[in-house]
């Protein structure tokens, strides 16, 4: 996530973009097209849509500014859907927001576009808010595309007001437009779609009467229509479904094996967030049926992905943006209050716009400052509790493997052999040392350095360097976390204390481990505003 590149540099390093420049605006569109129905995902069609929204200008005519708004929107796909920048996202989605109202366009795709991204981050976040604003816009997209005969939008929007509806318990809000959805003609087009909604509408309200029977024939009823069609991502969704009507009967196995397959699912196409939704649940399955080794697995690799996915700082800018744009709103308040009350004096209505902005600018900064310092004590606590989850899996994995092989009579498997050796020295105070090395540590586990490196990077995926620094890390953020003992030490003796020789590195590492510098994370730790929450 952090190779992102921005819209405007990426477009520009593209051998093409010289000469697409002397393109017309329709040509751009028909190679961002590519003959499909809907945008696809080259880097072509990225650079197309750039050169088409930066000629964006308020003086263009109706025509113009609906491709405009078209292609913005076709830049939100893009970047939300191959690289899960949602500031990027929300930009684009602003902008096509502006023209079609200036233009009073029916853009049922802009609406799709804004409840995939509320709905995705309600979901990161666990934001009700957000989980109803994501609500909202899908049943707008619905009524704009129902409206306009868009076939495609109507059945896509239709099922994220199903899944959003039932999931929000808002089922009753939806009635008159399930009777309007209803009672769509089914054509070879819209067929297996049409199909698919009215199954998941009988299958959710079987859920809600407690039949759980037969909302489980109408999911396989589903899976057994788009098991042979490019519905790829609408095959992970099915899948899910079953895993939660599973998980609503009680049957924990059966909706792990479900789960299991939604893995797939969402590995096989690249779907991260697919991944991330199926290890969250596969973690909390197991939990259920107490097998802690593979809970543990799964909330490792939950948390992994949910780093990749989504950050601190991307939340924070969608937040920001918001923001701006209510100050945008009262800045052009505080001009129409101006030019309505100049016939009282131009003297005391300057003073009176003076004193608002003053106090408009002080309550934002407020309450941003105030948002940004809870978003960071959150940050904080979930370190500080992936720390002691740290050690309850650690002291966990000891046991199992002192259990697994105490009565063994079989060489282990060397690879194996160095996991567990590699992970015995890395938990002691060795590493501390600031000339550990990985020579250093193939001699400890009497192994080559070379098979040492080879092992880190298969069963980590980092190098040496990347792996050490990461456990240095997390064991200063345990000194900082333990004031009485450790609260006597600057940041440079803890850094030099856990085998730091530079403090820019030590600086650089602890912020890419736990998204805080080292000085935000020790006075968190001495202020002892944990404690409140």
């Amino acid at each position: 996530m952090s190779a992102l590149i921005g819209l405007n540099s990426y477009a520009s390093q593209a051998p093409f973009h010289n000469e697409w420049m002397k393109k017309s605006t329709k040509e751009l569109m028909e190679i961002a097209y590519n003959g499909k129905e809907y945008f696809s995902s080259s880097d072509s069609t990225l650079t197309a849509l750039t050169i088409v929204t930066s000629r964006y200008n308020s003086d263009m005519n109706a025509e113009e500014q609906t491709v405009c708004a078209t292609a913005f929107v076709g830049l939100c796909e893009i970047y939300f859907h191959n690289y899960f920048n949602y500031p990027k996202c929300f930009e684009c989605l602003q902008m096509a927001q502006k023209i079609s109202d200036a233009n009073n366009l029916k853009m049922p795709q802009l609406y799709l576009g804004w409840g995939c991204l509320y709905q995705t981050l309600a979901e990161e976040n666990d934001n009700p808010e957000w989980a109803e604003k994501a609500f909202q816009y899908y049943r707008k997209a619905f009524q704009l595309s129902y409206d306009i005969k868009d076939d495609p939008r109507c059945d896509m929007a239709f099922t994220n007001v199903l899944s959003m509806a039932f999931q929000l318990d808002k089922a009753h809000e939806i009635e008159a437009d399930w009777k309007r959805y209803a009672q769509l003609p089914l054509s070879n087009s819209t067929r297996i779609l049409r199909q698919y909604n009215r199954m998941m509408y009988e299958m959710e309200k079987a859920l809600q009467e407690g039949n759980g029977e037969q909302a489980q024939q109408l999911v396989d009823r589903q899976l057994t229509l788009i098991k042979d069609t490019e519905y790829g991502r609408l095959q992970y969704f099915t899948y899910f479904l079953k895993s939660e009507v599973y998980i609503k009967m009680g049957m924990q196995h059966e909706a792990i094996a479900t789960l299991l397959t939604c893995k797939d699912i969402a590995i096989r196409m690249g779907m991260k967030d697919g991944m991330l939704e199926a290890y969250g649940l596969l973690a909390e399955q197991y939990a259920q049926i107490g097998d802690q080794a593979n809970k543990y697995h799964f909330q490792d690799l939950y948390y992994k992905m949910k780093d990749t996915l989504t950050s601190y700082r991307q939340v924070a800018s969608v937040k920001e943006m918001e923001m701006h744009e209510e100050l945008k709103e009262m800045q052009v308040q505080v001009k129409e209050m101006e030019n309505h009350r100049k016939m009282m004096g131009q003297a005391l209505i300057v003073a009176i716009i003076f004193l608002t902005t003053v106090v408009i600018f002080l309550v934002i900064v407020y309450l941003q400052n105030r948002r940004l310092r809870l978003s960071a004590l959150s940050l904080y606590r979930k370190n500080v509790e992936m720390l002691k989850a740290e050690d309850e899996q650690r002291n966990l994995r000891k046991q199992i493997d002192e259990e697994k092989y105490k009565n063994s009579s079989l060489d282990e498997d060397e690879k194996q052999r160095l996991v567990n050796n590699i992970r015995e020295v890395m938990e002691s105070n060795e590493i501390y040392s600031p000339d550990f090395s990985v020579e250093r540590l193939a001699f400890l586990v009497n192994s080559k350095y070379k098979y040492v490196s080879q092992v880190i990077h298969e069963t980590y995926d980092c190098n040496f360097n990347y792996f050490l620094n990461e456990y240095r890390i997390k064991e200063a953020c345990k000194r900082m976390g333990a004031p009485k003992q450790y609260g006597m030490l600057t940041i440079e003796a803890i850094s030099q204390s856990v085998g730091f020789k530079s403090r820019s590195t030590f600086v650089s590492s602890f912020k890419r481990v736990t998204g805080l510098t080292p000085s935000e994370y020790q006075k968190l730790a001495k202020s002892g505003e944990m404690r409140t929450f």
